[in-house]
């Protein structure tokens, strides 16, 4: 299905695409930071053929969604809960990548009677236990997010203005070699560029305003999640270190977390049809 909007109930205009089997499972994806609903394009044939249905959205001000002024990160789940009255979906899972994790816990937290499942992959936690271990690019981000807000508006207008494939090249060398083995790959570059290019494409406001979200307090504490979680992470990740996956799983009441020996902060890439399997049999296992 072709990429398309929805109104949300405040009027605002959300973008998404659906990947997969438009019967299957319905599972809304969180695209991670900087991003749009392009990142689930490549879960596509694996959704496919294993009956789920990949809603993947933009945040606001990424993609086609409208950006929102004063959003906080928590806002997202009233958007997610517009989108799935609108679309026919009564319950349904939820599914993030690095930085679309905080949003999944965000929305898990939020509507526990809706969400069926979480699943989180390479995904970022509360910033005060972030930090260490974390890869230059990243730390600098983030602390300028604390620190120096100003700073992040005018490096996302950088990013948009140099351009993410540009982007991707200077920051190459910086990546764990997992990650860098990834990246080399065609197929990999080219859906990297193009859901930053997506992402980007309305403007840097909307990142900027995410990241600063992602850096602050995010109104809500892990504890108190009662949602199931499945988690993965790279034992090899700089960019969000394993110990940050580790911690996360620690704060969950109810989580199953998974660890790859060798892997990096890409490890969904090759990992879609593990993690959608997992997702599918604990579903199928809640009848």
């Amino acid at each position: 299905m072709d990429s398309q909007t929805l109104r949300l109930r405040d009027g605002r205009m959300l973008g998404f695409r659906e990947f997969g089997d438009p019967n299957g499972l319905p599972m809304f994806y969180f695209h991670g930071f900087p991003g749009s609903r392009l990142e689930a394009k490549p879960a596509h044939p694996t959704a496919e053929a294993m009956g789920v249905r990949l809603l993947a959205l933009d945040r606001p001000g990424f993609g086609r969604s409208d950006f929102q002024p004063g959003r906080q990160l928590v806002d997202w789940a009233v958007d997610v809960e517009s989108a799935a009255d609108v679309l026919g979906v009564e319950r349904f899972g939820v599914l993030g990548a690095s930085g679309g994790g905080p949003y999944v816990l965000a929305v898990a937290h939020a509507l526990p009677k809706r969400v069926r499942l979480a699943a989180i992959v390479s995904g970022l936690g509360p910033v005060s236990d972030a930090v260490a271990g974390m890869g230059p690019v990243n730390r600098l981000g983030l602390a300028l997010a604390r620190w120096l807000p100003g700073g992040v508006y005018a490096g996302m207008w950088m990013i948009r203005t140099v351009g993410p494939q540009r982007m991707l090249r200077l920051i190459e060398n910086t990546l764990a070699p997992p990650d860098r083995r990834v990246l080399s790959r065609a197929d990999v570059l080219a859906s990297v560029t193009e859901t930053l290019e997506e992402g980007f494409a309305p403007g840097s406001k909307g990142a900027a305003h995410d990241l600063l979200l992602l850096a602050r307090p995010w109104g809500f504490v892990l504890q108190d999640v009662r949602v199931p979680v499945l988690l993965w992470h790279g034992e090899a990740d700089e960019d969000i270190p394993v110990s940050v996956g580790r911690s996360v799983a620690a704060m969950l009441p109810d989580c199953h977390a998974t660890y790859w020996p060798g892997e990096g902060h890409l490890a969904l890439y090759d990992r879609i049809g593990e993690v959608l399997g997992a997702i599918c049999d604990r579903l199928g296992d809640a009848g």
